[in-house]
């Protein structure tokens, strides 16, 4: 048995959830889990999946949250990560590998982990998209498997920007960050939860490793309209939690108009929630009264039971929420936020199974004629069926076990 230490950026969905998926095979393996997180976002998340978490200061503020997100959609250029704040995770940190006495350490984008792990000298895994890993910057493209431009790739190849508070911080406790800033920001494993890239079984540059989709498993039950016998097509809108509610709202004020019935998820509020701690999606209360009946919120669906129940799905690029979509087995329409999320989208756009749309195309009145093309196109709905069909004899949270189990077994060999 080993000790795993999980500690993803807890103001981030998906993120969160992706711990939680591996965390959950790791137990069920016989290891011994503990999430150590900052921002009391989505802590319900961890709690209700009966995963032990420790909510450690500083905590993360919304603000600090938010100003994070915007900076992960392009949308900002700064960071809460001031030296002080740096200095203080860190030794968070640092007595959470000690107190838990972890073998190995799982992250999602906590970044202050990348200097912690190295200073305590304990293995560290850092779950991610392909579209974030070592490959995709610095391989020129191999069969089928995409790449960074060569414009980003030459760029990758020689960057070496690092926050100075980061490398401030790792020189107090001895430690010299690596040079290019792809490799600052890697793991000793990088586990790559894609869908194709584990499909295509594409070529990798060591330390990334493919293991598969990872995909939140919500709890509870499927919520009544999906119960209910079928008088119309139900559509799934998930917007995870890095969607905008003003798209959001707008996507929905035009469904609200076509006959079918509409399923809202991933959070999303349509009125408010005493007692929320954040991460839901709130829409105003003019945008809600805008809606029509057909519009049904459901709060967090499980979403990964929606096959055979939906018949198509609209959503943001996040990495999980693709993964669910495609799992449905039938075409889903997305729209990016930031770069990751595009080509999460592009992926499936070039397979067949789905359609890109961006903001323009909301403002101009399109999801209507957006929607038609997904509930009629037959080609793209049996390149969607053959997806689903290929997604459901993969398990990437036991393949993440598993190579996090093959690296402690080959660094201590009985």
């Amino acid at each position: 048995m080993s000790r795993i230490l999980f500690s993803p950026e807890s103001f981030n969905m998906g993120e969160t959830t992706r711990g939680i998926e591996i965390a959950r095979a790791a137990v069920q393996h016989g290891h011994e889990v503990l999430f150590h997180v900052y921002s009391p976002r989505h802590l319900k998340l961890i709690e209700d999946a009966q995963l032990p978490v420790c909510l450690s200061e500083p905590l993360m503020s919304e603000a600090e949250a938010d100003q994070l997100m915007a900076l992960d959609q392009g949308r900002g250029v700064r960071h809460p990560f001031t030296t002080e704040k740096v200095r203080r995770r860190v030794a968070a940190e640092l007595v959470a590998i000690r107190t838990f006495n972890a073998d190995a350490v799982v992250i999602g984008s906590n970044l202050t982990m990348l200097i912690s792990a190295r200073v305590a000298g304990v293995p560290l895994f850092y779950a991610r998209p392909y579209a974030y890993s070592t490959t995709y910057f610095s391989a020129k493209p191999a069969g089928e498997a995409p790449a960074a431009p060569g414009w980003l790739r030459a760029l990758a190849r020689t960057i070496s920007y690092k926050p100075a508070s980061f490398t401030r911080v790792a020189r107090e406790h001895g430690i010299k960050l690596p040079r290019r800033t792809v490799d600052m920001l890697s793991a000793d494993i990088n586990l790559l939860c894609s869908l194709f890239t584990e499909l295509r079984g594409d070529p990798l540059m060591a330390p990334d490793v493919s293991v598969g989709p990872i995909f939140y498993r919500a709890p509870g039950e499927l919520p009544q309209i999906v119960r209910e016998p079928k008088k119309r097509p139900l559509i799934y809108v998930g917007m995870g939690s890095s969607g905008s509610a003003r798209i959001l709202a707008a996507v929905l004020r035009q469904l609200s108009t076509v006959p079918v019935d509409v399923l809202v998820g991933d959070g999303v509020l349509l009125a408010p929630v005493d007692g929320l701690l954040g991460g839901g999606m709130l829409l105003s209360d003019v945008d809600a009264r805008s809606l029509g009946n057909n519009i049904h919120r459901a709060g967090t669906v499980p979403a990964h039971l929606l096959a055979g129940h939906i018949d198509a799905s609209i959503t943001h690029g996040g990495e999980g929420t693709v993964q669910t979509a495609c799992l449905a087995g039938v075409p889903f329409a997305g729209i990016a936020m930031q770069a990751e999320q595009r080509w999460n989208i592009e992926e499936c756009v070039q397979y067949g199974n789905a359609l890109r749309f961006t903001k323009h195309d909301v403002h101009r009145g399109q999801m209507r004629g957006i929607l038609d093309r997904l509930l009629s196109d037959e080609a793209m709905r049996a390149k969607a069926r053959q997806l689903g069909e290929a997604m459901r004899g993969m398990d990437g949270s036991t393949c993440a076990v598993e190579v996090i189990e093959d690296y402690l077994r080959n660094r201590h060999p009985l």
